[in-house]
């Protein structure tokens, strides 16, 4: 598990990889979309933030990952030597696999960074809709959200299990987007498809893990593990979500700081991983 883009392009601070990528078009912003293709014309956040080298000093890595001391916010420091907020963990894992390469910076020296915009998501990984409206949107870069107008245009996108892929916004993130051109179905092969079957949810009743788990996945299965460890004395949070009561079905960065105390406690080798020696422990 790494801090780096979930693929096999450049890193983010690849010097080919900067603002001067952003020169090249996305052609997924009008006309048709491809998941992949949105995805590979975006590689780095700051080509989606069209972010461009400062003229004044930095107090920062371009492409890094930092946090100060005593926080659990993660910021990204852009190629501008701003440093941008995720506003969450889906967020975030739409651009990175894990925690492991975020420096620690004292709180001075993270005071000296200023504050630049938030991260977006990335184009292709996932879908996104409002609260407070029922359409879907697919993302292109710089935050571009195009509405998939039917559902056989959002199953033709994305496949059969699209509506796993669809995360909602809240109103006051959904303004950091812009609305651009919707996304019509070609209609091949549509009409005789069935509705897309969900996997059962998982029995949170027992803890019982029939597979491993890490940052950034997504099922009942992770929110029974934050259940487990709610209630076996490693609490993700005293409020909000992940607090007793409240868990989610996001494997996040509190549930992997919780998980490594619990290996700890156990004489476990401390992964964060739901790995299998620690399967092992739990599910006897």
């Amino acid at each position: 598990m790494s801090g780096r883009p979930p693929d096999d392009g450049p890193e983010a601070d690849d010097p080919e990889d900067g603002p001067l990528e952003s020169a090249t078009a996305d052609p997924n912003l009008t006309g048709a979309y491809s998941p992949r293709s949105a995805e590979d014309a975006t590689r780095s956040i700051d080509v989606d933030l069209s972010l461009e080298p400062p003229a004044s000093e930095v107090h920062c890595v371009s492409g890094s990952l930092i946090m100060s001391i005593g926080s659990s916010a993660v910021y990204y420091c852009g190629a501008d030597g701003r440093r941008h907020a995720f506003p969450n963990e889906r967020i975030f894992f739409s651009w990175f696999e894990g925690f492991d390469d975020v420096i620690t910076v004292s709180a001075e020296g993270m005071a000296r960074i200023p504050l630049g915009r938030s991260v977006l998501y990335r184009p292709g990984r996932r879908m996104v809709k409002v609260e407070s409206d029922p359409r879907t949107y697919a993302v292109a870069r710089g935050g571009t959200l195009r509405w998939l107008t039917t559902e056989c245009a959002a199953r033709e996108t994305y496949g059969d299990d699209w509506n796993r892929l669809v995360d909602d916004l809240s109103v006051a993130l959904f303004s950091e987007y812009a609305i651009g051109e919707p996304i019509v179905e070609s209609g091949a092969g549509c009409a005789a498809v069935p509705e897309p079957v969900l996997e059962a949810a998982a029995a949170v009743s027992a803890p019982t893990f029939p597979r491993d788990l890490s940052p950034g996945m997504v099922g009942e299965d992770v929110r029974a593990l934050q259940q487990y460890l709610n209630t076996h004395g490693f609490p993700l949070a005293d409020s909000g979500p992940g607090s007793p009561g409240s868990e989610t079905d996001m494997y996040g960065r509190l549930t992997w700081l919780r998980l490594m105390e619990l290996q700890r406690s156990l004489g476990l080798t401390p992964t964060g991983l739901l790995d299998p020696p620690t399967r092992e422990v739990i599910n006897s």
